[in-house]
């Protein structure tokens, strides 16, 4: 029962920052507000980034609460590994290490570096988050 209770929250916590990250990525690319001094961010983006930035948090809990039943008994057992949850492990790794990095950098070289790296990152492990669990159920 508890399982599912931590499987549950782990989808939760998945699709809301893979929904709320799409919705941050077309507010803050797409939908820029042209003044009379050139373009600037759309008056949400600021809201939309700090909810991200608490949001993501919850998405790295709830991945250590599956470390334990889950993923590590997996890791151990080499035969029963799939790759698209060896994928998310990698990935869900990599995707906190450049969040951490886009907001301790202070280049704008850096940055750029770590806005790319950190999208790459999100966007695979969306795809591999989504089919992972579609090949659960």
């Amino acid at each position: 029962m508890m399982k599912n209770k931590i499987y549950n929250f782990v989808h939760l916590t998945s699709y809301l920052t893979i929904i709320h990250g799409c919705l941050y990525a077309i507010i803050k690319y797409n939908l820029q507000i042209e003044s009379e001094y050139g373009f600037r961010p759309h008056q949400y983006q600021a809201l939309i980034q700090a909810i991200h930035i608490v949001l993501s948090p919850l998405l790295i809990f709830s991945f250590g609460l599956l470390w334990q039943d889950h993923i590590f008994p997996k890791l151990k057992k080499f035969k029963q590994k799939k790759v698209t949850g060896l994928s998310l492990v990698i990935l869900i790794i990599l995707m906190s290490l450049t969040g951490y990095l886009l907001q301790i950098s202070y280049e704008e070289y850096t940055r750029q570096i770590f806005i790319t790296l950190h999208l790459a990152t999100s966007l695979l492990w969306t795809f591999f988050y989504v089919f992972h669990h579609k090949s659960q159920t």
